[in-house]
Order: structure tokens, then sequence, then C-alpha cells
């Protein structure tokens, strides 16, 4: 099950809150190595952790983290646009407004990618699928973002499709394989998990 955690009720998830960041600090500054990150008593923190930050999180039966990713609005701040404006090539959509919602920090827990067998990558597709739910549910028509290289062809998978080179429009994949059955098992369990807003994804996804 994905956990979407707002202001509202972040107070209900304190030590929830606490392994994600520390899963940050572990993924993003010892694994990844990158720099300029604050981290602060073992968590990995910035200043996107603020009140309009969502989290999204996976947990197993006994409620251990396993998956994590952080959604926020653009209308005032983008961590890509401000910080990061070279990256963005000349003449793109523009990286903020109302409708637009920045995706990042997204993580699995080591325990959780050492994980044999059937199911294994699941948890991935479900926080993407909730992901695009919640969205919609508020209007938002673009998400932004950065993403490790590696991850490119697990996107896609996870129906996220490259237009124009690069550019990267997240859009799910309702297409079949020559058998007429399902591309593969995951996919499969996106389209069940995201079928309430399976049009409003495929229409608004799009450019």
């Amino acid at each position: 099950m994905i956990h979407i955690i707002t202001s509202e009720n972040r107070h209900l998830y304190g030590p929830q809150l606490w392994a994600m960041h520390e899963e940050r600090r572990r993924q993003c500054v010892e694994k990844n190595g990158w720099v300029d990150l604050v981290v602060l008593d073992g968590g990995e923190v910035d200043d996107y952790d603020d009140d309009r930050a969502i989290y999204l999180l996976g947990f197993d039966d006994e409620m251990r983290l396993e998956v994590g990713l952080r959604l926020r609005p653009t209308d005032d701040r983008c961590m890509l646009a401000d910080k990061f404006p070279h990256l963005i090539a000349p003449g793109e959509t523009p990286k903020k407004g109302p409708d637009v919602w920045e995706a990042t920090r997204l993580f699995t827990t080591e325990v959780y990618r050492d994980r044999k067998g059937a199911g294994r990558g699941q948890r991935v597709f479900e926080v993407w699928a909730a992901a695009f739910e919640h969205a919609l549910r508020h209007g938002v028509t673009r998400f932004v973002g950065m993403i490790d290289m590696q991850l490119v062809m697990k996107m896609f998978r996870c129906g996220f499709k490259s237009i124009g080179g690069i550019k990267v429009e997240s859009v799910l994949d309702h297409s079949k394989g020559a058998d007429g059955q399902q591309k593969s098992a995951p996919e499969k369990d996106v389209i069940e998990l995201s079928k309430k807003v399976r049009h409003l994804i495929t229409n608004k996804y799009i450019n």
C-alpha cells in the first residue's frame, strides 16, 4: 500500500518520515555521492521539505519502508528550474506553473531491492500510479524533475515515454503484445491500480 503524506496528516507518520530521511541520506549522500546536501541527525533534508511537500511512501506488511517519492507544487519555486536551469534546453516548456508538480527523491530500500521472486519492483510501479492519481485529483497535468540515467528504462516500463530524444512524458501504456496479452505483469498491475483514472492519464499526460 502507498501512503500519501501531506501537511495535514504528517503528525501521524513521525517515525516513518524520519526513516525516509535516513534512507535518503543512504541513497543520495552515501551511495550516489551527491554533494552540497544537508544531513541533520542522520537524515538528508533540503529546503523543499516544507509544508507543501507531499510524500508517497510504500511499506511492507510490517510497516517497514520500501519505496519513497516526493511531490511538490512548482507555482512558487522548483528545484530543477531554480537550481539547475543549465540543464533545461532552450525552447522547453515552462517548469513552473499551477498545473505542474516536481517529482524528486525517488528511492527504494536496499532490503527491498534485494528481494527475489514475483512482484519484485512492483512498489515502484505502485508509487508512480499513486502519484498520477493524486496529481490528477488536484488538476495537475505535468510532472517535472531529474532522473538518474540508470533508471530511464525502468521509467519507460512504468509508463513513461521518450518524446523528442531525452524528453520524457508520463503516460501509462495500455498496449498489448502480439499474443493479445498485456506486455508484462508489472504493467498490468499498474493498469489495475490506475484504472479509475485511466482515461485521464492517457489524455492529460501526452502533450
